[in-house]
């Protein structure tokens, strides 16, 4: 940071296997924090790392009452509530508890890290954790990041290899410089948008960042990427950057486009993996996608009365009616193909075709 003209000093505090509850507002570590920055005399600290996140994901915490939030194996460690694992409520209100206090305090910017292993927890919790830190990125108060680990190999659940320090630095020193002192670039590409093309198998996700094209260091590994459509899970076929901004992922075989979510780095699918970076100076990695919805377009299906992207039997029952008479067209505007305010047993058929082979998607 000395090109930066800045005069640092690093206080390191950590206790090993503490769970945020000891690090919010008023936990005990977070006192003891405190007062040690105090007694160092600096004045107070512009940013804080934190480090945070193995522990509770495999910890489970009370679920409410007085003992809210505190650290627990069975519900008997509870008294007044349940021993529950981690959620997102939970991860997000603690880690935000820890900022508010450390601006107040210390008038510190807090920098949470996306953890890596997940050997302790496991999925989903190690996602909880992550998805909650990258959530106050872009919507915590006095919270900064865009610090990433998921795709760094830890000795066990640490870093000890000179490669994956440096690399956690690097990551770090870019996310301060960002939000301190208007660095170019503090996180990766960011998913803005998830859409299945019409070939029901290519899925592409675009992304926003301040450092584009996107790159990588070898072939993307398709490992890191799941398809999840109409309750049954797909891996990749093939994952490729096709734009400045988007990568595609293809799946093995024609989706169905119900219910379709695509999850990216979920648990240690891409630890040690080639994964998408930005093009700044420290290609930082995109960020994790957790069953995020795949928007399917689709065009004009005749018989998709309530143009939900499907023909079911009672809608083609409703076109009957209209072309009897018995009901209006305003019934299913969506079953007369040629919009002359008729249906037709032509539209009525083509109606059952997409009933059977589904609506077709641009």
């Amino acid at each position: 940071m000395a090109d930066q003209l800045v005069p640092v000093g690093i206080i390191n505090w950590s206790v090993g296997a503490s769970s945020l509850s000891y690090w919010v507002d008023g936990g005990q570590f977070y006192t003891l924090l405190v007062n040690t920055v105090t007694a160092a005399g600096t004045g107070g600290c512009e940013a804080m790392v934190l480090y945070e996140g193995e522990a509770n994901s495999g910890n489970k915490t009370c679920a409410g009452g007085t003992d809210a939030g505190l650290t627990c194996t069975i519900d008997a460690d509870c008294p007044s509530s349940t021993c529950v694992p981690p959620t997102l409520s939970y991860i997000e209100t603690a880690i935000q508890s820890t900022a508010t206090a450390a601006y107040r305090d210390l008038g510190s910017v807090l920098f949470p890290i996306q953890v890596g292993g997940s050997s302790i927890g496991g999925v989903p919790y190690i996602d909880t954790v992550r998805l909650g830190i990258q959530t106050l990125w872009s919507t915590g108060t006095h919270v900064a990041g865009g610090i990433t680990m998921y795709d760094q190999t830890p000795y066990g659940l640490h870093y000890m290899t000179t490669a994956s320090l440096q690399t956690i630095a690097n990551r770090t020193f870019a996310a301060i410089q960002a939000a301190l002192w208007g660095g170019p670039d503090g996180a990766g590409p960011v998913p803005s948008s998830v859409q299945m093309l019409g070939d029901r198998r290519s899925i592409v996700v675009t992304y926003t960042d301040n450092t584009l094209p996107i790159t990588s260091s070898g072939s993307l590994a398709t490992v890191a990427w799941t398809i999840n459509d109409n309750g049954t899970t797909h891996p990749s076929s093939t994952v490729t950057i096709s734009a400045s901004n988007q990568i595609t992922i293809v799946a093995p075989s024609p989706l169905t486009g119900i219910g379709t979510t695509l999850t990216y780095a979920s648990d240690n699918t891409a630890m040690g993996a080639v994964v998408p970076t930005d093009s700044s100076t420290f290609n930082l990695p995109a960020q994790i996608t957790i069953a995020q919805a795949v928007t399917p377009t689709l065009i004009p299906c005749v018989g998709d009365c309530n143009g939900n992207g499907h023909v079911t039997v009672d809608e083609i029952l409703t076109m009957v009616n209209i072309a009897l008479g018995n009901a209006n067209i305003s019934a299913c505007t969506a079953g007369d193909a040629n919009k002359n305010g008729q249906i037709t047993v032509d539209e009525i058929l083509t109606a059952v075709n997409n009933a059977l082979n589904g609506c077709q998607l641009v």
